[in-house]
């Protein structure tokens, strides 16, 4: 009994002390030995992080978008498309890919349905149609940023729908949008560059489109697994001219007949941000019995049509077996600008599909010319990988996709009952500890448990918001920049010229988010964590020329607040200098922040030409620093008047010392 008592009283106190306290990976052991359940979900938790994925990361980057319903009045009106297969086939699986909109929405997910039914017609007049998946009772309720796998299990269609019936809303509009709808017959995607029709469609040339709905262009990319090569496909040698032709054939051994040809664009290693490299702007696909091709027969002629690049899609020319030949050739006449005065035509692999077979895997290649270095060569055409990674047939990549989703579904299950195992558990150590050293020590350590719990969870927080900054401030800056700097590549020196001074801006902006996210993460107590100081600093480049007058607090008076409250001070403050810069024509600033009483209030006046608030239609500038304040629990307010100035005072709890 003695001896309990003494390691309950060690054990007490090794929780209340920071110097010996024990780690959160001990106390973690300890709830294991108390609590089988906390022990056994922790085992499955391992377990499922040990698991090796076999799909490669999403990595897409298409030049279209996909289908863009128009906007809705409300988001219970539906909205559908629909692909017609051209006749029935017996389909295996439709995929359905959630769209991206780079760069303010990057990632897949946007404009996808809350609420959603996919359907087949076998005759294409919808008399019976057949439902293979019904989300219309309730909310679909996996992640909205992976592909939707259905399984169809051989049910013959004509004809595919996909029908939301409760719409998502997004800056205020309802809509529904869509990348892709691949529909898996054997091996093949039935719906590749069919007729698409739909309840009403956004035209944007070539972003937005119904036809975008089946061009191969998604933003997952294409249909790759994690196995890897050194080859990064075929590529002609470069050319002075874009009219010089180029071309690569295959031969595949004896006449077959032809369901489709499938051209995979090259994303070579050290042009890791850009698909679609060497992909002809002018060719043609073309089918022979001999070799010289003086019988030929044109699977695709665009030749006199400028197509645009495919980036990461799967370009398919569809045959449906009324073509044969031995051999299949594609010719370039319109080279793809790599630089001044340099033309290449490259693609990643060729495949033609007979019988639902790729029957040109490993087939022999000749071309007018190749470039056997540096992982390019003729044979790598044909070796059943893009640049770099193992091509998947569709049905394996469905299926891959499919057990990760699952896996992912399962994962955060797993983890949502780990936690609460963990608070239980944790419980438990907590009455262990009272029974060897008396309610004293419990209390104590309940008390640090508790602690360190509500630490972690703020922690937690900060992460959250600083992640979410990232990504709204960061990544929609680095999207603008790539879009500019893909403008950049067009013969126009005044739009390179505008294009380029764009994209220092954003590259400035984007350097300032991230001092102040460093900023943010500093040690408190170190030596950078002076925020009046801060303050002035993050609007020294935006007040340049002016003269501004700063009241602020000590350093000290403001060193217990917290980061959180930190964070909304100093966006909502580059807020306001940016607003009064900008709109208000003054030649001075005053800055004022004051702390009393629990709220912590920050004024910025100016001494421009005002305005009337209550005649303002307020732009998003105003809207943002009220919305800001709100969520941190404050308010915004704003004086002015024409020709007197204009007084913006932004006022949150201090979130500090009680």
């Amino acid at each position: 009994m003695a001896w309990a008592l003494r390691m309950g009283l060690v054990f007490g106190c090794a929780l209340l002390h920071p110097a010996i306290g024990l780690s959160a990976g001990w106390i973690d052991s300890m709830a294991r030995v108390v609590s089988p359940e906390f022990r056994l979900l922790d085992e499955r938790r391992a377990e499922l992080n040990r698991e090796p994925t076999d799909l490669r990361s999403i990595a897409g980057s298409p030049n279209s978008l996909g289908y863009h319903s128009g906007v809705a009045g409300s988001a219970n009106q539906s909205r559908w498309v629909e692909v017609d297969l051209g006749g029935p086939w017996p389909i295996d699986t439709v995929i359905v890919f959630p769209a991206a909109s780079p760069p303010l929405y990057p990632n897949p997910g946007f404009f996808f349905p809350k609420r959603f039914r996919v359907e087949l017609s076998a005759l294409g007049d919808w008399s019976e149609p057949i439902t293979i998946a019904d989300y219309t009772a309730a909310d679909y309720p996996f992640p909205v940023d992976r592909p939707v796998v259905l399984p169809a299990r051989g049910a013959l269609a004509r004809k595919v729908r996909f029908t939301a019936t409760q719409l998502v809303e997004q800056d205020g509009w309802h809509c529904l949008s869509l990348a892709e709808l691949v529909v898996v017959s054997g091996k093949r995607n039935v719906a590749a560059v069919r007729p698409v029709t739909a309840f009403d469609s956004c035209e944007t040339g070539d972003y937005w489109g119904a036809r975008a709905l089946v061009d191969g262009q998604s933003p997952f990319g294409l249909p790759l697994g994690t196995n890897r090569t050194g080859s990064f496909g075929y590529s002609s040698r470069s050319r002075r001219k874009a009219t010089e032709v180029a071309w690569v054939q295959v031969d595949l051994g004896a006449v077959k007949s032809i369901d489709e040809v499938r051209l995979i664009p090259a994303r070579p290693p050290d042009l890791p941000g850009r698909g679609g490299v060497g992909f002809p702007q002018h060719y043609r696909v073309e089918a022979a019995a001999t070799p010289d091709f003086t019988d030929p027969v044109v699977l695709r002629d665009a030749t006199t049509t400028r197509v645009p690049n495919p980036g990461d899609g799967l370009v398919v020319v569809p045959a449906d077996g009324k073509a044969s030949g031995r051999y299949v050739r594609i010719t370039a006449t319109e080279l793809w600008r790599r630089d001044r005065d340099d033309y290449i035509f490259a693609l990643a692999e060729l495949q033609v599909v007979s019988g639902g077979e790729n029957v040109a895997r490993g087939a022999s290649v000749t071309a007018s010319d190749s470039l056997e270095e540096g992982g390019w060569s003729a044979a790598a055409l044909t070796d059943g990988f893009a640049s770099e990674y193992e091509l998947l047939e569709w049905p394996e990549w469905a299926d891959r996709v499919a057990r990760g989703i699952e896996r992912e579904v399962r994962a955060k299950a797993i983890e949502t009952a780990w936690e609460a195992a963990r608070i239980a558990a944790y419980d438990r150590v907590i009455v262990t500890a009272v029974a060897a050293c008396g309610a004293i020590v419990l209390i104590a350590a309940g008390l640090a448990v508790r602690a360190r719990l509500a630490r972690r969870r703020e922690a937690e927080r900060l992460r959250f918001q600083i992640a979410r900054d990232l990504h709204d401030e960061v990544g929609s800056n680095l999207g603008s920049i790539i879009l500019l700097g893909r403008s950049a590549w067009r013969d126009d020196p005044d739009q390179t010229r505008e294009d380029l001074q764009e994209v220092t801006r954003i590259a400035e902006e984007t350097a300032a988010s991230l001092r102040d996210l460093v900023w943010l993460l500093n040690r408190p107590g170190g030596a950078n964590r002076d925020f009046p100081t801060r303050l002035r600093e993050a609007v020294a480049g935006l007040t340049s020329g002016l003269k501004v007058n700063f009241s602020l607090p000590s350093a000290a008076d403001l060193a217990d607040l917290p980061l959180t409250t930190q964070r909304t001070l100093l966006l909502a403050f580059k807020e306001m200098v940016h607003n009064a810069v900008r709109h208000s024509g003054t030649a001075t600033l005053a800055v004022t922040l004051r702390r009393v009483d629990g709220v912590v209030s920050l004024e910025v006046s100016d001494q421009g030409r005002g305005f009337d608030p209550s005649a303002s239609t307020e732009g998003s500038g105003l809207a943002g620093i009220r919305a800001r304040a709100v969520a941190a629990g404050g308010r915004a307010e704003v004086q002015s008047e024409p020709g007197r100035g204009t007084t913006v005072r932004f006022s949150i709890p201090d979130g500090g010392r009680t």
